[in-house]
């Protein structure tokens, strides 16, 4: 699990090998544009806080929740493992 500007991948593999669940988020492949971002919406270490997802979409989506889906569905399997085998 890497929470950084790159997609989220959350993996479960059994002991054994014979499981692997994968969870991934949204992706929107970007450069490092903390420093542009805040150039160009008058933002200060906006990196840090709501991030260019947040600046790209008015604050509908922040840092935070652009992870959410992908640890949500990672753990579909562990709260449900009775269809998992």
């Amino acid at each position: 699990l890497h929470l950084g500007d790159e997609p989220v991948y959350c993996a479960d593999v059994k002991r054994d090998g014979t499981r692997l669940v994968l969870g991934s988020g949204a992706t929107v492949r970007v450069c490092e544009l903390g420093e542009a971002d805040d150039i160009v919406f008058g933002q200060s270490d906006s990196k840090r806080k709501q991030g260019s997802v947040g600046l790209l979409t008015h604050g509908v989506l922040d840092r935070t929740t652009y992870y959410e889906q992908a640890l949500v569905l990672a753990l579909i399997p562990f709260v449900n493992e009775e269809f998992y085998f």
